[in-house]
């Protein structure tokens, strides 16, 4: 193979050829050991995220435009990431400002694109960051030239030990055993033929591979040939360092090339070119081997061997980490973004890539690696509730949580999740994964694979998505892949579109399954399971426990098994069997519903069986939930129209929500919540809770009994708690009933039925009907309207203006306070009208009215009437009965009537109708 170009040596030796002006020190020039650096001058290193060393590249010096195509660029950055990945040393920062007492220097160096001198006073090095400055020129036969900088300065020792060592303390020894350079130069023959690949894919005979050129460069810039350190291992043409002597192929020291800067040509390592020798055959490409990575540590770096890389996340804060390729495939470098900064890029190690993470909450995703990694990613959240996500790649992953809640999400290989303390979330990926929870409340998903999903303590579920038939026991998850399960204390199983079968009977814990597509069948085990089927002609088994059962779309069969099941069909013709326990079916549409024992008919017709509970919920029309026939508990919802809910014998609950609904309990302890609108309730037997909530709602009652309303309370046919009524209608039956509503503010209807019956009004505006029998009307506060109906009656308005009817029978009025009008009807009434201004109709019958105090109007009627007006200005009209006796009594009184029937003398003889 013919080699072409000979390298060329850096820049040391003509750097320490530099002139030195007065005042100022150089670079080389050492005549005595170091000082100790003063006290005021030392400083502390803050934790690194990253023990690498970062090689910055300016192209201000690219006078030619050599790196003005961005990949040259990238490619240059590769290199510097190769090299500076696995130097671990800590380099002092180069600032003047920041330096205590009056120091100044500047770095010197051959400028990349003339060959002339040029310098940058003042530049500031970042702590860990070497500064190369780049370009290219013509170089003849050479390829490239670099090395490191030189600098002058002024001030004080320890400023000149920091200019020369950054720390390295072993530089500023005699002979050196260590090097800190600022960074230096690297100039590229401008006329080469170059090849600018990330790869050796398109790389040609007669190209010459710049990244080999540049990793070789950089070489020289971190001392190979060029430092003080490597001088002293250089004998008798040979290179004596422990490093490279133990590394070397041949025997003994390793030869070098004449100029005593690189390797012999062709000294080798492991059977590949060492990258530090003098010549690059062209079409080809080398790299930095373990030789060469030798005579660095010789030089005095520290260099990782490269099978672990380490990014450390510092405490005390949170952190936001993105780890991904450099979108050069292959070339083995990656970055990491951390918080949102700038990318670092990092060579990927050969064994294992660790990210620690601090004690607070981070995140940290790795969307892609460098193909060429082929090792293990090992990730530990520590502290904080951490964010770990790996699922996008294809590489072996150990993921830890800490004592935080943390979520671990990893990819398609053979992972390792462990959430450790901390309810935490673990979801592996495609392959073989082992999950272990630790302690805490955890949460575990092993995806396709044979997986071991291991809850370790706490109360740990298992979550999967699998097709084909699945089987759950308390030590296997078996589906097209088997996994181990151990301390797993519930799961959720979801299936796919097909037919499956998901059988949980030999799990001991509460296990959701849910059939998705497909004519599934669902079998759960003895805890308290939730059963979903999805679409499809389903077959749900609840078994033991106190199961939830939905069949879904599709004619489904449900069964309940023990325990108090809750069972829905969805859409389709169902069938339900509650078999054992205290079951309950869910119904629900915008139709009319018809609930019996033994079916439900509304949006479907669904067959009931060993049901002992039914809740049905109406849509948003107008709409009949009739569980009348249905033997045991019903609960009836109703929905955005006016809807009636007929509930039945049980302890039923009835809701009305919106719109003006009517609500009728009947027998049991029922619940009865009227929502918005105006609703009518019936609680019915039992003793019933009735709110009505929204609106003006009223309840109504009727029954054979003697009732006792208040605002809070209704008793009559069982003792019931009111809130949130503003209206009532009671009805008492044949018997003689007492029915009361002296506590209750609101409007009352009151009617009596043919019983001799005591009815008795609030204060709110009441109507009272006595019906058929002798009763007692009593109207109390409000404007009430009372009506004796057949019967010897008395109507008592008390306050307020009332209206009286005796209608039938000999009935006696009083007015009471407030102007009340007041209608004998048939019979001989006696009416008073009380305070007020009062009207006072006789009617038929040999009628006695007497008006009270007020101004007030009586008016006989037919027959042999008796009007008295006492107090006040009234008109007492006779009406051409038969024989009746008028009497205005004081006040300025109209009386019409014969004369002969006007007697103003007229009394009562002992107490009468205004004493009832």
């Amino acid at each position: 193979m013919q080699r072409q170009r000979a390298w060329a040596i850096g820049l040391r030796r003509m750097i320490d050829r530099c002139l030195r002006p007065g005042g100022v020190r150089r670079r080389r020039a050492r005549t005595r050991r170091a000082k100790p650096v003063p006290v005021a001058a030392v400083e502390r290193l803050e934790d690194r995220l990253l023990l690498t060393i970062t090689i910055v590249f300016d192209y201000s010096r690219d006078a030619n435009g050599f790196f003005s195509d961005q990949a040259r660029r990238d490619l240059l950055e590769t290199a510097g990431v190769m090299l500076g990945n696995r130097l671990q040393d800590q380099l002092l920062e180069i600032d003047q400002s920041r330096f205590p007492g009056a120091v100044s220097w500047a770095a010197t160096f051959t400028n990349p694109s003339t060959g002339a001198s040029d310098s940058v006073p003042g530049l500031v090095v970042p702590e860990d960051t070497l500064i190369v400055y780049v370009g290219a020129r013509q170089l003849g036969s050479t390829l490239a030239i670099g090395g490191p900088g030189g600098w002058t300065a002024t001030g004080n020792q320890a400023w000149f030990d920091r200019v020369d060592a950054r720390g390295q303390s072993g530089e500023l020894q005699m002979p050196p055993s260590d090097f800190g350079p600022w960074g230096g130069q690297l100039s590229f023959d401008i006329d080469a033929n170059w090849y600018f690949g990330a790869t050796t894919n398109g790389l040609d005979p007669g190209e010459t591979d710049f990244l080999s050129v540049a990793v070789h460069e950089l070489g020289h810039l971190l001392g190979v040939g060029t430092a003080g350190s490597w001088d002293r291992w250089v004998s008798g043409g040979f290179f004596t360092g422990p490093n490279s002597v133990a590394e070397y192929d041949g025997v003994g020291n390793v030869p070098l090339s004449p100029d005593l800067a690189h390797w012999a040509n062709g000294t080798t390592d492991g059977g590949q070119e060492a990258a530090m020798d003098p010549s690059l055959t062209s079409g080809t490409r080398k790299l930095f081997t373990d030789l060469d990575w030798a005579a660095l540590k010789d030089i005095g770096w520290e260099v990782s061997d490269n099978t672990t890389y380490t990014i450390t996340l510092a405490n005390g804060s949170s952190h936001t980490v993105v780890i991904r390729d450099d979108s050069v495939p292959g070339n083995g470098i990656s970055e990491v973004v951390i918080d949102g900064g700038m990318p670092t890029s990092f060579a990927v190690p050969t064994t294992t890539l660790i990210v620690q993470g601090g004690d607070m909450a981070d995140t940290i995703k790795v969307l892609s690696l460098d193909a060429s990694f082929g090792g293990v990613l090992q990730i530990e959240g520590n502290g904080g509730d951490d964010a770990v996500d790996t699922s996008a790649l294809d590489v072996t992953a150990s993921l830890s949580g800490g004592s935080g809640r943390d979520t671990l999400a990893s990819g398609a290989a053979d992972d390792t999740l462990i959430g450790n303390a901390g309810d935490d979330v673990l979801r592996g990926g495609a392959g073989s994964d082992r999950l272990f929870g630790g302690a805490g409340d955890d949460v575990l998903t092993g995806d396709v694979g044979a997986d071991t999903l291991n809850g370790q303590g706490g109360g740990d579920a298992l979550i999967e998505t699998l097709g084909g038939n699945v089987v759950l026991t308390d030590t296997q998850l078996k589906a097209a892949d088997i996994d181990i399960v151990v301390s797993v204390e519930s799961a959720t199983i979801a299936g796919d579109a097909g037919a499956q079968t998901l059988d949980a009977r030999g799990f001991s814990g509460p296990v959701a399954l849910d059939g998705k597509g497909g004519d599934d069948t669902l079998r759960g085990g003895d805890a308290a399971d939730t059963l979903v089927g999805g679409d499809g002609a389903d077959r749900l088994v609840g078994n033991g426990g106190d199961d939830s059962v939905d069949g879904g779309a599709g004619n489904d069969s449900l069964f309940g098994g023990a325990g108090d099941d809750t069972l829905g069909g969805g859409t389709g013709a169902d069938q339900f069997n509650g078999q054992g326990g205290s079951d309950l079916v869910v119904l629900g549409g915008d139709a009319d519903f018809v609930i019996t024992s033994g079916s439900a008919v509304g949006v479907d017709s669904e067959t009931l069986q060993w049901v002992e509970r039914v809740m049905v919920t109406a849509g948003s029309g107008d709409n009949t939930l009739d569980a009348a026939s249905f033997p045991g508990e019903v609960t009836l919802i109703g929905g955005g129209g006016d809807d009636t809910l007929n509930g039945g014998p049980g302890a039923d609950q009835l809701v009305g929500n919106s719109g003006n609904d009517s609500l009728v309990g009947s027998g049991g302890a029922d619940r009865l919540f009227g929502g918005a609108g105006t609703d009518t309730m019936t609680a019915g037997d039992g003793d019933d809770t009735v709110n009505g909530q929204g609106g003006t709602d009223e309840i109504r009652e009727s029954a054979d009994a003697d009732f006792s309303l208040s605002d809070n309370a209704l008793s009559g046919r069982g003792n019931d708690v009111l809130s949130g009524i503003e209206r009532a209608m009671i009805e008492g039956g044949a018997s003689a009933n007492q029915i009361s509503a002296v506590g209750f503010s609101g409007d009352v209807t009151v009617l009596g039925g043919n019983g001799d019956d005591t009815l008795t009004g609030g204060s709110g505006d009441d109507r009272i009907d006595g019906g058929d029998g002798a009763d007692s009307l009593v109207g109390e506060a409000g404007r009430d309207t009372l009506i004796g109906g057949g019967g010897d009656d008395v109507l008592k308005g008390r306050d307020g203006a009332d209206e009286l009817y005796g209608e039938s029978g000999n009935d006696t009025m009083n007015g009471g306070a407030g102007d009340d009008r007041l209608f004998g009807g048939l019979g001989d009434d006696g009416a008073s009208g009380w305070t007020g201004h009062d009207l006072l109709a006789g009617n038929a019958g040999d009628d006695t009215l007497v008006g009270g105090m007020g101004n007030d109007s009586l008016y006989g009627g037919a027959r042999n009437d008796i009007a008295l007006g006492e107090d006040g200005d009234d008109l007492v009209n006779g009406q051409g009965g038969v024989r009746d006796t008028l009497a205005g009594g004081p006040g300025n009184d109209t009386l019409v009537a014969d004369p002969g029937e006007i007697d103003e003398a007229f009394s009562f003889t002992a107490p009468w109708v205004g004493d009832v």
